[in-house]
């Protein structure tokens, strides 16, 4: 019986077989992520249909924006007034008072430099604020050796 078992497993590989190369590099999954810096306005109350001016900067790069907010509909989808661009995306939500930018691509420290100014549509500034030091945390959703990486962080004005 023993000699059955060596000779069935000398039988799948022969002498001149060669194995398949080992696949290079880690093999990565493609979840995505965004990196992405929110903005507490905690003394703010935005408004529903209002339009503001709003000006982000991270590390010296600038978005600065008129931004309106839409009508709160019937579904109770969170009341929302954004721009449309490839980065630097500003969303502003009239339900927690709060503003999402989307960071410029980019490796980032653990901390960014920060400054944020909202004024309403007759320019008047209603809020602003800076910070030396917003903490950014990095994520890699498919792993260490994988991308995307992206950053979050949050500040509050």
């Amino acid at each position: 019986m023993l000699l059955a078992i060596v000779s069935t497993v000398t039988a799948c590989v022969t002498p001149n077989q060669q194995l398949p190369d080992p696949i290079p590099g880690p093999v990565c999954t493609e979840i995505g992520c965004e990196s992405l810096l929110v903005v507490d306005l905690v003394d703010t109350d935005i408004l529903p249909e209002e339009t503001y001016q709003i000006e982000v900067c991270v590390d010296g790069t600038c978005v600065d924006e008129s931004v309106t907010v839409d009508i709160p509909g019937e579904t109770g989808v969170a009341v929302t007034g954004w721009t449309d661009l490839d980065w630097g995306r500003l969303s502003l939500h009239a339900d927690d008072d709060l503003i999402e930018f989307t960071l410029p691509p980019g490796d980032y420290d653990t901390t960014a430099v920060v400054s944020v100014t909202v004024a309403d549509a007759a320019g008047s500034v209603i809020v602003e604020g800076e910070s030396d030091a917003v903490p950014l945390e990095r994520a890699q959703p498919n792993g260490p050796d994988c991308p995307p990486v992206c950053f979050t962080g949050r500040m509050q004005i």
